[in-house]
């Protein structure tokens, strides 16, 4: 009988554990309006340009962005951008920064 009380015990707190696991957000949920826009836009335009024209540069840019993006809802699509440019994949990089920009309904 005590063997079935701790088991009892044990999946009673796994259960409370996955509720609050549920409650819990994963990332940050802001708008796109929390996003620093007016400072991060200019940033995405200059890096598009350095994408076209395969500026090596383009990793100083990336560097400006990241932190602006962290703790956003753009952190984790942005993370395909940022690996193709830091592997001097430009190509990808710029159509992945495109495809991100228009979907939030941004051009520069």
């Amino acid at each position: 009988m005590q063997l079935a009380a701790h088991c009892a015990q044990a999946i009673a707190s796994i259960g409370a554990l996955a509720t609050a696991a549920q409650a819990t957000p994963l990332i940050n949920t802001a708008s796109k309006a929390e996003l620093p826009e007016a400072t991060l836009l200019p940033l995405l335009a200059t890096l598009q340009q350095q994408l076209r024209t395969r500026q090596f540069a383009a990793l100083q840019t990336l560097g400006k962005i990241n932190p602006l993006l962290a703790n956003t809802v753009l952190a984790s699509p942005f993370k395909s951008v940022a690996k193709l440019t830091e592997t001097l994949n430009y190509d990808g990089a710029l159509t992945a920064l495109k495809a991100l920009m228009d979907e939030h309904g941004w051009t520069t």
